[in-house]
């Protein structure tokens, strides 16, 4: 009777045991499972993260972006602003006018001469409000073309911040006479910025199609 009962304590000891081992693998097992699920929801959401960040760099038209863009433009008559306000039709990012405290007079002829002057006396006109530039890595920069080169306001602007390893991808209209120095001047006033090639617009008649293989070459 004795030894039948050691054998069946020794029975429900070692079912026991056997229990508390498969409960111990069990719960290595979910511990492990669980950690697998951890790791794969962190991968779900990195990679979340990142494809809203492509989806984020691409312009409404496909394009690549890499970064913030501005588009900042100086316009006297209006032709500038044509051109500028359908940039970001094409590549997203913000719309800021260059404006001056001190009005350009109405007439034509004057406003050429006191360009002249300005010129030649390498002024800079005060800015209503000078844009925080920081948080963007590419500039479309727009001019008209004053005097062979790109207007003081334009100078006013690029005097203004710090655009080291900026890129900027300058465009300015024209009554006639092209671009003439307008990008390579933008070029040497910012040595340490990365210029792109311009895009040269008479007056305001851009071509759709154009521009946006001009924008699509340099994204």
């Amino acid at each position: 009777m004795r030894i039948a009962i050691e054998a069946k304590f020794k029975g429900w000891g070692g079912m026991y045991f056997s229990w508390l081992v498969k409960l111990q693998n069990g719960c290595i097992r979910r511990i492990r499972l669980m950690n697998y699920y951890n790791y794969l929801r962190y991968i779900i959401a990195v990679s979340v993260q990142y494809m809203l960040y492509l989806y984020s760099s691409f312009n409404r038209k496909g394009v690549y972006m890499a970064g913030k863009v501005l588009v900042a433009y100086y316009s006297y008559s209006g032709n500038t602003k044509s051109v500028a306000e359908k940039i970001p039709s094409i590549v997203g990012g913000e719309l800021s006018e260059i404006k001056t405290v001190q009005k350009y007079p109405a007439n034509y002829n004057e406003v050429i001469n006191l360009a002249k002057k300005e010129k030649a006396e390498n002024y800079k006109p005060q800015l209503v409000e000078m844009p925080d530039i920081s948080a963007y890595d590419k500039i479309y920069l727009g001019s008209p073309v004053w005097w062979y080169t790109f207007a003081t306001p334009i100078k006013s602007f690029l005097a203004g911040a710090d655009f080291s390893g900026k890129v900027i991808i300058p465009f300015c209209t024209h009554g006639g006479g092209g671009a003439a120095e307008t990008f390579s001047d933008i070029k040497n006033f910012c040595p340490d910025s990365v210029v792109k090639t311009g895009y040269a617009i008479y007056e305001r008649s851009v071509k759709p199609s154009e521009m946006e293989n001009w924008i699509n070459g340099e994204a």
